[in-house]
């Protein structure tokens, strides 16, 4: 979408094509149709629009988020993106959010990472404040910034230390940046897959660039990894709906499964630990926990359908969808339990 996120670029087509009639009428031949001139002249007419209404998109996002000009400078091109996730948290449209809802919004956005260290650190942050204390939208930016500034750190060391393999040399071509990122564990908390790491890079290489050096690499991995994020929360979200929980549950749970893991994804072990929790007498081996990993990724199956065909109409969704859900495809061949599994095999010990 040449740079709009997907909420923008639809609402732009929406009112493209609401006028488009009007705009071929200035193009069209005789005849009604258009020719090669003619269609270069439409092509023109939405660059123009589109930039025109991200322009629009992005003051707007400044004015009702009452942001200082360079604050504006520093994000323009992604405020409207980021200020959805501010306001889904601001119910009382007063312009300010708790703590909670500012660590829900940045996990929400992509920019905090769900489970490890940099999410710890934030949770102890928030933990220090107020109940009362609340934060506008450009402190919600401040903490955008700052958190992506800790995660370019960890992606400059990790990224320096893969290329130290002489397997990989820079510039790595666009079709082994996915492997790369996967062999080094770089995005182990999003749970997801060569091939969709490699979609996600597609689409956020806006230039159609065929390979990258060591600070596009950076650059680009930063925004692979909020997106991947982000469609991750997105998942929860649909899961948790489709089984009764709601958003502040889900963000309860997700805190939990912080604490069992610093990955994206639990095994026999961690099951057997929850189960623990709720019997202690209970004591299953390792057949019986890798049937019952089993049995939950089965049902994590039918929230996937469920969830699917309910976003029919939106192909690139139900790729999306059906690609992470319980995603038990791991280096170690192991069955394992993303976040949307753990939900499913709560919701599964509470109906029993």
């Amino acid at each position: 979408h040449n740079g709009l996120d997907q909420e923008t670029a639809n609402a732009f087509w929406k009112g493209f094509v609401h006028d488009f009639h009007e705009i071929y009428k200035g193009v069209r031949l005789g005849d009604g149709n258009v020719d090669f001139s003619g269609f270069l002249e439409l092509a023109k007419i939405v660059d123009t629009e589109r930039a025109e209404f991200q322009h629009h998109s992005e003051r707007r996002a400044a004015m009702l988020g009452g942001i200082p000009a360079h604050v504006e400078k520093q994000h323009f091109g992604e405020l409207a993106h980021l200020r959805r996730f501010f306001v889904a948290h601001d119910a009382g449209e007063t312009g300010a959010i708790s703590a909670p809802r500012v660590l829900m919004a940045l996990l929400e956005s992509g920019v905090l990472p769900p489970v490890g260290d940099g999410f710890e650190r934030a949770m102890r942050h928030f933990e220090t404040f107020e109940e009362s204390q609340h934060f506008k939208f450009a402190d919600f930016l401040s903490y955008v910034t700052k958190h992506r500034e800790e995660e370019v750190a960890v992606r400059r060391a990790v990224i320096q230390s893969a290329l130290l393999n002489p397997k990989w040399e820079c510039p790595v071509s666009r079709d082994d940046l996915p492997v790369l990122v996967v062999e080094t564990g770089l995005f182990t908390d999003c749970a997801i897959s060569v091939a969709d790491v490699g979609q996600i890079v597609e689409d956020e290489n806006k230039d159609g660039a065929d390979s990258f050096d060591f600070q596009e690499m950076v650059e680009l991995l930063g925004k692979v990894a909020e997106t991947a994020r982000s469609q991750g929360r997105e998942r929860e979200g649909e899961v948790g709906r489709h089984l009764g929980i709601s958003a502040d549950e889900i963000f309860e749970f997700r805190i939990q499964f912080a604490m069992l893991t610093g990955t994206g994804a639990i095994g026999p072990a961690e099951v057997r630990d929850i189960l623990k929790e709720v019997n202690k007498e209970v004591d299953p081996d390792d057949v019986e926990l890798d049937a019952l990993i089993d049995e939950v990724l089965e049902q994590v199956s039918h929230v996937v359908m469920a969830t699917a065909k309910k976003d029919s109409e939106r192909p690139e969704r139900m790729t999306s969808i059906r690609s992470a859900f319980g995603n038990r495809a791991t280096l170690t061949g192991k069955s394992k339990l993303s976040f949307e599994g753990y939900l499913v095999l709560l919701g599964m010990l509470v109906s029993d």
